[in-house]
């Protein structure tokens, strides 16, 4: 490839003043000059970096060419990118560079296509963009295999990457119990269609190099690496066995999503060979599998569950049949290997809201007509109600009050005077009432009950009656004067005729008629 060849494990330390002319490259790579190979697919075919010589005249005692009048200048022979944008140059840097942290150009698609995997052996942090952030849109797509990663003592981290479409898996994490934690944060793994997106397995605990044609539910290593996800996705995977695949070793996942994974043996974590997983914080949703449920776990494994949602996910055991749609417990071991399982099945879910952020599941609320429920017993909101919100409802409540008790107290009052003046009015109807009684009396010798309105005219509804009563009695008292009248004019008549009769008069029947002379 060049006139001189760094092969993988190797690297470049210092590349100053050298000089090179007319040296040819077996391969197509025809590089003259310093060869970085990244990997050798196959014999004559070598991916990798060229970098030129820069002195412009050999120094050396059996040089052909002048020496150079001053003296060489100490400067860098790679000069390393900002951040990359292909799957090649990431490849170079990260398993013959020296970085440890190394960024992904945002909005971009890193193709792996037929290329080889990268193998990271030492610490370091792969980012996506300034922030690491899913927004800032970096892809790892294609290939058999993306990642191994095998740090001996140092911790690996990803930051904001998307892991697409590998056919094998996209990570393969085969360290040891005492190598380095690897984390992921915010990344994500979508539509991959191997065997797992995520395998945790010791290869050389194993033994087993895996490939296409491993059983992943056959291997063996307790000794394995340990994971940490956070804020991490896995959504729309078609996977033979697990979406992560726990083969020893121990994993926490917190403030996940697994959605819409399907196709799986024993569904989307899987627990074998004493493997320890925490789940807390995280949401299942419409995943399906094909033995036992969303998750699941050999005897001897330990699973450990706080503040999960899950919804509308599908896994059938082979014990007679029962759906279980949580955590299947395989108390037989012989579950993955002959397809019988027993064991016991717990609900994954114990929350009704999903509380992993740009995931908006709940579980419906049945319709009911009863009262609704006290601001205490109402779900707490993803968004805190802040101090000055509370002081306006409050005062917003304090004045409403203030103005219902206002008008209570206007209606209260008004009652009150309504009753006196009434009972005022009631009082002087009944004195009148009872001279016009008195009046009848010493008229007609007795008393008329019926048309005293003085001993029904009590109370509020009493003036009233009184007032509309007294009217019919003006009118009668009227009219009764008036026949009291004539009748004591007759009376006066028939007293003066009797007196003219008793004096020898003869009485006069016609007083109105003139004398007929």
């Amino acid at each position: 490839s060049g006139s001189s060849y760094f092969a993988v494990d190797a690297s470049l330390t210092l590349n100053v003043e050298n000089f090179g002319e007319k040296n040819t490259g077996g391969d197509q790579n025809q590089c003259e000059y310093l060869f970085l190979a990244g990997g050798c697919q196959a014999e004559g075919f070598c991916e990798g970096i060229c970098v030129e010589f820069t002195a412009p005249n050999c120094t050396a005692a059996d040089a052909p060419t002048q020496s150079p009048t001053t003296a060489p200048s100490l400067a860098p022979s790679f000069n390393p990118p900002d951040c990359y944008s292909e799957w090649t140059e990431l490849s170079t840097a990260i398993e013959l560079g020296s970085q440890t942290f190394i960024k992904i150009c945002e909005n971009s698609i890193l193709d792996v296509g037929d290329s080889s995997h990268i193998t990271i052996t030492r610490g370091i942090t792969l980012q996506c963009g300034e922030t690491g952030s899913p927004g800032s849109n970096c892809e790892i797509s294609g290939g058999t295999t993306q990642f191994i990663i095998n740090a001996p003592t140092d911790e690996v981290e990803f930051s904001g990457i998307t892991m697409s479409n590998s056919s094998l898996m996209s990570v393969l994490a085969s360290g040891r119990s005492t190598s380095g934690m690897l984390s992921f944060l915010r990344c994500e793994w979508k539509q991959n269609f191997g065997k797992a997106a995520v395998l945790v397995y010791n290869e050389d605990e194993g033994g087993e190099q895996v490939s296409v044609a491993t059983d992943i539910g056959s291997l063996e290593s307790e000794d394995s690496m340990r994971l940490d996800f956070q804020f991490c996705s896995f959504k729309e995977n078609t996977v033979t066995f697990a979406v992560v695949a726990l083969v020893g070793g121990d994993a926490q996942f917190i403030l996940s999503a697994f959605s819409n994974n399907v196709d799986a043996k024993v569904g989307v974590i899987s627990t074998t060979s004493k493997a320890s997983a925490l789940v807390r914080d995280s949401c299942f949703v419409e995943n399906s599998a094909q033995l036992s449920g969303v998750i699941f776990s050999d005897d001897g494994t330990t699973v450990t569950l706080e503040n999960n949602f899950a919804s509308n996910n599908v896994a059938i055991t082979s014990q007679d049949d029962t759906p279980c749609h949580g955590w299947f417990e395989e108390d037989s071991n012989i579950c993955l290997e002959l397809q019988v399982c027993s064991g016991e099945c717990e609900d994954v879910s114990d929350v009704d809201v999903c509380l992993v952020e740009g995931f908006d599941y709940e579980i419906p609320k049945a319709p009911s007509t009863s009262p609704s429920p006290s601001a205490e017993m109402m779900p707490v909101a993803t968004t805190a109600i802040q101090d000055d919100d509370l002081e306006e409802q409050a005062f917003t409540s304090s004045a409403a009050f203030m103005v219902i008790m206002t008008i209570l107290g206007i209606i209260i009052l008004g009652g009150i005077g309504a009753y006196f003046f009434c009972r005022k009015q009631s009082d002087g109807m009944e004195l009148k009432d009872i001279e016009y009684a008195g009046r009848d009396n010493e008229n007609d010798g007795q008393e008329d009950e019926d048309d005293s309105p003085g001993t029904e005219s009590r109370g509020l509804l009493g003036g009233f009656r009184g007032r509309f009563g007294r009217k019919n009695k003006d009118s009668d008292s009227t009219e009764e004067g008036d026949n009291q009248n004539r009748d004591e004019e007759l009376d006066d008549e028939s007293y003066q005729e009797e007196e003219s009769i008793s004096e020898g008069e003869e009485p006069n029947h016609f007083p109105d008629m003139p004398d007929i002379a």
